[in-house]
Formats: structure tokens, C-alpha cells, sequence
């Protein structure tokens, strides 16, 4: 059993979520080339977002997309389930940096 000294089961934590961003990544540049595939204009109107045309308005612009769910209306089904994908996936990094953020909180009081 570790003690609460013991940073093994944080470092774990961060190293399980890590990976989930570069897939949470992977998968988010992946859908955005599908998009730039099949539905260009869209993809031009977000401003070409891809891995190396990264920006603060293409981040902007595409989680605008996502959370305000304008991808719906291309009528695209695979479109639709990769973003319902993506959002519950962005929820989900979110609620797990929280715990992490809590966890090391907890920890850094009990010294």
C-alpha cells in the first residue's frame, strides 16, 4: 500500500490522462479531416483547422462548432456521431483535470 507521501498513484493518473488527450487529439484532428473530405465549405469557414494550422480562432472557432452543436445541420451521421464523441470526450477531460487538480490539492494539505 502507498502513503499519502507516496506521489505513484498521482503520476499513474496524469500519465492515464495524458494519453487520453493525445487520443482525444488524434481523434479531433482525424474527424476535422473528415470534415475538410466531405464538407470543405464548412471546413474553410472554421478557418482549415488541421494539426498544422493551429490557432486561437481555429481552436475558437471549432469548439464554437462542437458546443454549439452547428455540425448538425450538414446532415452527416458520421459527422454527428464523431462530434458527440469528441464533446462527451472534451466533458470528460475536464471532470478528470478537476479530480486530478483535487487529488494533488489533497495532497499537497496533508504534508
Amino acid at each position: 500500500m502507498t502513503s499519502n507521501k507516496d506521489p505513484t498513484m498521482l503520476i499513474i493518473i496524469f500519465i492515464l490522462f495524458l494519453a487520453f488527450v493525445v487520443f482525444y487529439l488524434c481523434y479531433l484532428f482525424s474527424t476535422l479531416s473528415y470534415l475538410k473530405r466531405h464538407h470543405n465549405a464548412a471546413w474553410v469557414e472554421l478557418g482549415s483547422p488541421s494539426f498544422l494550422n493551429n490557432s486561437i480562432y481555429n481552436n475558437f472557432t471549432v469548439l464554437q462548432f462542437l458546443t454549439m452543436g452547428r455540425y448538425k445541420a450538414l446532415g452527416d451521421p458520421v459527422l454527428n456521431a464523431r462530434f458527440r464523441v469528441i464533446r462527451i470526450m472534451l466533458v470528460g477531460s475536464i471532470v478528470i483535470l478537476f479530480g486530478l487538480s483535487r487529488i494533488a490539492s489533497a495532497r499537497h494539505s496533508l504534508h
